[in-house]
């Protein structure tokens, strides 16, 4: 009896599942208006998913027009991926679309047990689906067909495919799928026998349920949980889950389907622990649940049920009643053939059990028919064993024993072990009856062999069973502690109640008292609060003002800054093309005829004061930013006033202007910055050129006042100045009412700016009728004891000629300037004295100066792609290139420009406008100088390698070479190409770069180093010339006589022997 039960619940799981979805479909389509779509005027993809979604509604309740559904999509995606020129994504959903209709169509095979069918479907689905990478619609599709295989007995397949879904979950994070999955597991364990396995499934799908808080699927698996636990015998524990579930689903609202499956577990667990009337009770709940929601199927399990306690209390005439009308519904309804076969067993049961052996013999083989028809493995043994019983019993033992083997034999394939044990026994009957011994011990063996595995099983079951009643036993006492608790409390209600009536009075009081503290004390806090929010508030006031204050001094800085760049970039466009005029003039004016040179004078003077504009106006901007840097030295102010005096004599003498400096120390030194007070003395004494009439007095007076250096420059005025013209005077390009005034008027705003700087202020006095005086105050900084740093430095106009060249050859000059003119121009002033390359940018000189090897580069400084400072770091950093030097020509004259060419390695750095002379001369002077480190290493190798006047890249080189020659210099047969491999470069590379350093080959330079160590041997050894020849790597002493006698203008022998009378 137990066995037919278990065969109910597992086959019952599939009606209760698919009666869900048959309910919601059933809502849907009185709610949605889905099926009054006219599906012909939608596009094709769009038609087929709505025949999906047909099919779905109707799968439980109309098959036959589901299945025309899913044929109609299924027709339209195979016409689909017929079109050529469909694309990837409309192919993939194409491919979807005949999945679904595959995973559709084998859902209602598997409803209606063709499992062969479903099978084939399933597969078919799941093909597809790969090929989309459906993953979500993959795992559901793995564990549907993972329930084919478990009914069908092939464990291993389902346990697979299972896994197969739960991978796919993980990936996924799809924790409700994973629990599903867990319940599968639980399933598969449950059937092989592995119980401890089995409920950890069970446990771990239900905690993860009840984390995503998933009522629906929570309820499903606490019924299926409640299932085994009835199955393994631990009811008690059954009861408890699946009281769980109910509460649950009437949390839920759901009144029929969770419901009645809950109440249908119940009623059988009551059954199992023998309390009929209580199973009676909750199944018939069950059967009137089912009557409300309209399904036959659902109420008849339910009554085979009812059906089976009425035989379990040996009332087998009622039992049999309910099972045929169990039968009567199930034949009236669309529902598995394999529960109309259990109905027919249970029937042939109850008729075995009446004595109508006959009838129930029938009921079997009418039951044994249906199990082979749509392939039961597991059905269709019970019904042969209890065909086999049958027989058995009214002694026809051939067929009984025809049976029993088929039993066996299905027993034995499928590992059924409860049908396989009762299979054994029946045949050990039938053998014994025979007399046949032998078969009937082996059988009856077989049959308590099986038998002892299954007690093992229940053994774990009656541990479980047992932790189940102690857990019971918990909460009983848990709930009686409650109950005693209750009680207490309701007495202790009773007395506070009284107590309470008569502290109320006091109460009130108190609370209007408490109430009263209250109102005062949230007035204070309220305007405590008040104070404070105001106070936050001007606080956020004042740091917005701040931040406003802030941004506007940024903007402002970043306004110079940018006025800063365009001064210095105008600075620089200027500065080239008066660099095109005023070389031509100079060049015209050295063979002009005197009555042009006039013109040519003006020119250059024009010139010159567009230039000093041009500064003045560079000089403002450089001082309106904040990071202008002033560099203090200590500066002897009587050396400056009579270097700016002989600066003005020509201007002076020109007006007849008498100038006069009075300072109150003989030798006045103050830290300060040189250049800039220069420059605010030089516009001091133009304004004062300017306006002084001719024969007028211009007169500085310097002194120290404490911690003060006061400087005064005092002029006469040709007219007396206005005093509203006072205070706009330090105004930029502010000039009066002096009309014939050249100047831009920002000289006396560059000095108020940089006195400012200097930490001082200056002012003008109009004192004294047409005088003007302008005062400055700075500051004393402490003065330390330094050098000199006023001492004169001298320049000449004139050029040193050029050291001779070797032979006619002129020096090699690369030019690099991407100014057409200025590059026509300085070839033209160069063209005679050397051989001119030229370069538009850095770029391409680079590539020159690697190929060409000029003697010097002369290249400007800002240039399009490659500029001078990249070039030059090109050129020093190249071992090709390092020894080449870089005079670098720009229009940019500030110190900051010229420290950046000089600190990466360029070797002299000239401003435009340029003298030619001036440019000609440097050029020469480092010709020169490479000249001179040529004939240096010629007379003494070794110690010119530790010149500093080789770039490190180059001493680098000259040592290392020098080390490999010292190395290898006694070897007669150490080679050039020897030489060039252990420098790691090609001979080419090795030539170039000795005749650039020292004017020799790579042969020249080897012998040039054997032949200083002979001669040093010569000096202050006794060793033979002989031996010395060919210790020093001399193969030839006719070679070495003649090579000695060219270096040292003597034979070894003479050589040695001037030493010896010396």
């Amino acid at each position: 009896m137990k066995k037919i039960t278990f065969i109910l619940l597992i086959t019952f799981t599939l009606p209760f599942s698919t009666f869900a979805q048959q309910q919601n479909n059933k809502r849907d389509l009185r709610q949605d208006s889905l099926l009054q779509i006219d599906i012909h005027k939608l596009a094709d993809s769009t038609q087929a998913d709505l025949y999906l979604e047909r099919a779905k509604m109707l799968n439980t309740t109309h098959a036959d027009s589901s299945i025309a559904f899913c044929i109609k999509a299924l027709s339209i995606a195979k016409k689909g991926l017929l079109n050529p020129s469909l694309s990837r994504a409309d192919s993939i959903n194409y491919i979807r679309l005949m999945a679904q209709a595959h995973f559709s169509m084998g859902m209602i095979d598997q409803i209606h047990s063709r499992l062969d069918s479903a099978e084939k479907k399933y597969l078919r689905a799941v093909s597809l689906f790969k090929e989309t990478d459906s993953r979500q619609e993959l795992s559901n599709l793995y564990n549907y067909l993972s329930r084919i295989y478990q009914w069908n007995g092939d464990q291993q397949l389902f346990y697979d495919y299972t896994k197969k879904a739960s991978q796919i979950q993980r990936q996924e994070k799809d924790s409700i799928g994973l629990a599903m999955s867990s319940i599968a597991f639980g399933a598969y364990f449950e059937r092989t026998g592995n119980v401890d396995s089995c409920l950890s499934n069970y446990e771990k799908a239900l905690r993860i349920l009840r984390l995503v808080s998933s009522d629906q699927e929570l309820s499903y698996g606490l019924n299926e949980y409640g299932y085994v636990l009835q199955r393994m015998g631990l009811y008690e524990k059954a009861v408890v889950i699946l009281l769980e579930a109910l509460d649950i689903n009437k949390k839920r609202g759901d009144e029929h389907f969770q419901t009645t499956k809950t109440l249908s577990a119940i009623g059988t667990v009551f059954s199992e622990l023998g309390e009929y009337e209580k199973a009676e009770t909750y199944l018939n709940e069950a059967v009137q649940l089912s009557r409300e929601m309209g399904n036959p199927s659902v109420e008849a399990g339910i009554l085979s049920k009812l059906g089976i306690i009425y035989s379990k209390r040996e009332e087998h005439q009622k039992s049999l009643a309910y099972h045929l009308k169990a039968q009567e519904l199930i034949q009236n309804t669309d529902v598995p053939p394999s529960l109309l076969a259990i109905a027919l067993h249970n029937i042939g049961k109850q008729y075995q059990h009446l004595g109508e052996t006959q009838k129930a013999i029938l009921n079997f083989e009418q039951a044994l028919e249906l199990g082979r028809k749509y392939s039961l493995p597991k059905d269709q043994a019970v019904f042969l064993n209890s065909l086999a019983d049958a027989h058995l019993q009214i002694n026809q033992l051939q067929s009984a024993k025809e049976y029993a083997l088929e039993a066996f034999s299905v027993g034995s394939i499928k590992n059924y072990s409860e049908v396989k044990m009762k299979a054994a026994s029946i045949l050990h009957q039938f053998y014994y009856q025979n007399g046949d011994y032998k078969n009937a011990l082996e059988y009856i063996t077989i049959h308590f062999r099986i038998k002892d595995s299954l007690q093992n099983v229940n053994s774990k079951a009656a541990l479980l069973k047992m932790e189940s009643s102690y857990i019971l036993d918990q909460k009983q006492q848990q709930i009686s502690s409650l109950e005693n608790e209750n009680k207490a409390r309701n007495l202790e209600m009773i007395h506070q109640k009284a107590l309470a009536e008569q502290r109320r009075q006091d109460q009130m009081l108190i609370a209007l008292a408490i109430i009263l503290l209250m109102c005062i004390i949230l007035f204070f806090i309220n305007r405590d609060r008040l104070q404070r929010k105001n106070k936050l508030l001007h606080l956020h006031n004042e740091q917005i003002k701040l931040e406003k204050e802030r941004e506007k001094s940024m903007y402002q800085l970043e306004l110079a800054r940018t006025k800063h760049d365009l001064y210095a970039n105008v600075t620089h466009e200027f500065r080239t093309p008066i660099t095109l005029i005023q070389a031509p003039v100079k060049k015209l004016m050295a063979h002009a005829p005197d009555n042009v040179q006039e013109t040519y004078q003006s020119i250059l003077r024009n010139t010159n004061h567009l230039l000093q504009m041009v500064d003045e106006m560079l000089d403002l901007a450089r001082l309106e930013t904040t990071d202008t840097k002033l560099h203090y030295s200590i500066t002897n102010l009587n050396l400056l006033i009579a270097e700016t005096k002989a600066d003005f004599a020509p201007l002076f003498q020109h007006k007849s202007i008498r100038f006069n400096a009075n300072i109150s120390h003989s030798d006045l030194s103050i830290s300060t910055d040189r250049n800039r007070l220069k420059m605010v003395l030089n516009n001091l004494l133009k304004n004062a050129w300017h306006h002084c009439p001719e024969g007028g007095d211009i007169n500085i007076t310097v002194t120290k006042q404490d911690s003060e250096l006061l400087l005064s420059v005092i002029n006469q005025q040709e007219s007396e100045m206005d005093s509203s013209d006072v205070e706009k005077l330090f105004e930029r390009h502010y000039r009066g009412n002096t009309k014939n005034y050249d100047g831009n008027g920002l000289g006396l705003a560059i000095s108020k700016e940089i006195v400012n700087l200097l930490g001082g202020n200056i002012t003008i006095n109009l004192n004294e009728p047409n005088k003007t005086e302008f005062s400055i105050r700075l500051p004393l900084k402490p003065v330390r004891a330094f050098p000199n740093l006023d001492s004169a430095t001298i320049i000449t106009d004139k050029a040193t000629p050029m050291c001779p060249m070797e032979g006619d050859l002129k020096p090699r000059v690369l030019v690099v300037e991407d100014n057409l003119e200025m590059q026509r121009l300085l070839r033209d002033l160069l063209d005679t004295r050397f051989e001119i390359i030229l370069a538009r940018d850095g770029e391409e000189a680079g590539h020159l100066a690697v190929e060409k090897q000029p003697a010097l580069i002369l290249s400007d400084l800002m240039m399009p792609k490659v500029d001078g400072i990249e070039l030059v770091e090109f050129v020093k950093k190249n071992v090709d290139t390092s020894h080449i030097p870089v005079i670098l020509l720009t229009a940019k004259s500030d110190k900051e420009s010229r420290m950046l060419g000089l600190k990466h390695d360029a070797d002299d750095y000239i401003s435009k406008p340029f003298d030619p002379d001036e440019l000609i001369a440097r050029m020469d002077n480092l010709l020169r100088q490479r000249s001179h480190l040529h004939e240096a290493f010629k007379n003494n190798p070794f110690a010119s390698l530790q010149n500093t006047s080789y770039t490190q890249l180059d001493r680098s080189f000259l040592k290392k070479a020098g080390q490999i020659i010292e190395k290898n210099y006694q070897d007669g047969n150490y080679t050039v190409h020897q030489f060039c491999t252990d420098l790691a470069l090609n001979r080419s590379s090795v030539h170039k770069k000795l005749i650039a350093l020292t004017n020799q080959s790579a042969s020249q330079f080897i012998q040039n180093i054997r032949l200083t160590k002979a001669a040093d041997q010569l000096l202050h050894t006794d060793a033979s010339i002989d031996g010395i020849i060919y210790d020093n790597g001399f193969n030839s002493r006719q070679a070495f006589y003649k090579a000695f006698k060219v270096k040292f203008g003597q034979t070894p022998k003479e050589f040695r022997e001037q030493k010896v009378t010396s």
